[in-house]
């Protein structure tokens, strides 16, 4: 009988100490992993260095739900990516888009339902540097409700595409694919017309006529078509100036929209 119950015990003892070999190298393990992944990425708030950057539009669509963010890296290196923190009536979302290349500017697309209902959008820049995500809480941009447009309103969206290119400063003597994205596909007009100064040289007009305007201007007409929403050409920047000119384009849709400066500057 006593044989039988320390038999028993030592079992007991036997499964105890099994239990609790295996659950110390299960919790070592799942230790050592979280370690490793907290390892490979760890974040920084860092209040030290400025990001340069830029948010050239902003775009709320009712109609599909989306807000649409044109972001323009205004440095000579990448920025990783980008926090997002969208404010609607108290209510707080937040969303990590995509990275920007040095000196070039992307356009972001968000689901959001009623963008157009937005009071604020704060942006911040995040850099990645030896494995740490720093997150550039200093160099936040803050968007109010005036600022973002709506979709049924008439918006062109202008970008200069380019090795270095940005969307207002380019190289000199370039090469540069300018497009126009119209935001109005319901118009009545005729003609899409985009101004240029004369020291600028168009080398492929694609789908336009270059006709000469004034002393300053010449200027690029489209036949605008139903749904038509994507026009380019090929311009050729000019040469250096000291200082850097800057140089000034408009763009007529049924009315003249704001003059767009452009800067011709070396970049590094």
């Amino acid at each position: 009988m006593q044989k039988r119950g320390s038999s028993e015990i030592l079992a007991t003892i036997l499964i105890v100490g099994i239990a609790v070999s295996l659950f110390t190298f299960i919790f070592v393990s799942t230790r050592t992993n979280f370690s490793n992944i907290q390892q490979s990425v760890q974040r920084s708030i860092d209040t030290s260095r400025l990001v340069n950057f830029r948010v050239l539009d902003i775009i709320a669509d009712d109609a599909s739900d989306k807000l649409k963010l044109l972001i323009e890296n205004d440095q000579d290196t990448q920025i990783y990516g980008f926090e997002v923190n969208i404010y609607n009536k108290g209510q707080l979302d937040s969303y990590t888009i995509g990275s920007v290349e040095a000196f070039s500017s992307k356009w972001f697309e968000l689901d959001y339902i009623d963008p157009s209902q937005i009071t604020k959008i704060e942006i911040i820049p995040q850099t990645l540097i030896d494995n740490t995500l720093n997150i550039h809480i200093q160099s936040k941009e803050i968007i109010n409700q005036n600022q973002i447009k709506v979709k049924n309103s008439q918006i062109i969206a202008r970008d200069l595409i380019c090795h270095k290119c940005g969307n207002h400063k380019v190289p000199p003597n370039t090469l540069i694919e300018l497009t126009l994205d119209l935001y109005n596909p319901n118009s009545q007009n005729t003609y899409l017309i985009d101004y240029f100064p004369k020291d600028w040289v168009v080398i492929d007009p694609k789908d336009g006529l270059v006709t000469s305007y004034d002393s300053y201007y010449n200027k690029i007409s489209f036949v605008y078509q139903k749904d038509a929403i994507h026009y380019s050409y090929l311009i050729y920047s000019p040469d250096l100036t000291s200082p850097p000119t800057k140089y000034f384009f408009q763009v007529e849709f049924g009315t003249l929209g704001d003059k767009y400066d452009v800067i011709v500057r070396k970049k590094s």
